[in-house]
């Protein structure tokens, strides 16, 4: 990442690391705004709305900055939706009784459906198949 780069996070990640109350202050602007925005999406992935422009918004930079932070994770939408997708197996693994509709909400996807198409891209089945899985491991673990 050239200077100029480094230079815009400078002052958004001064405003990150004055709100900071239990962790060391970082070594780098870059490094504190991607912990920053690695809390937010912790704290508000459960949230369907919560996306991007919340993220960018917390933190004063522009979405631009906040993509240029992770280029190395295809984005920081691809890194809420991986939250959620993991949210969401938790769930599936944990609770395999609750419906599919519910599991959605609960991880953050505003349907079903949208949690489906994510997943069945990241793990290569749905996670009705997933359940499905977990279900028949269930049986044989009480037999």
């Amino acid at each position: 990442m050239d200077r100029d780069t480094v230079g815009a996070f400078a002052e958004p990640a001064r405003r990150i690391e004055d709100e900071r109350v239990d962790t060391a202050p970082s070594a780098d602007p870059l490094t504190a705004l991607r912990h920053a925005a690695l809390r937010r999406i912790e704290q508000g992935h459960r949230v369907p709305s919560f996306g991007v422009d919340h993220i960018a918004r917390e933190l004063y930079i522009s979405r631009r900055q906040l993509y240029r932070a992770f280029p190395d994770s295809g984005g920081i939408a691809a890194l809420i939706a991986g939250r959620r997708l993991r949210a969401a197996e938790e769930l599936l693994v944990s609770r395999p009784e609750l419906p599919l509709g519910e599991i959605a909400v609960m991880s953050g996807f505003s349907t079903a459906g949208v949690m489906r198409a994510h997943f069945r891209r990241r793990f290569g089945m749905t996670p009705q198949q997933r359940r499905d899985a977990v279900m028949r491991s269930e049986e044989t673990i009480g037999d």
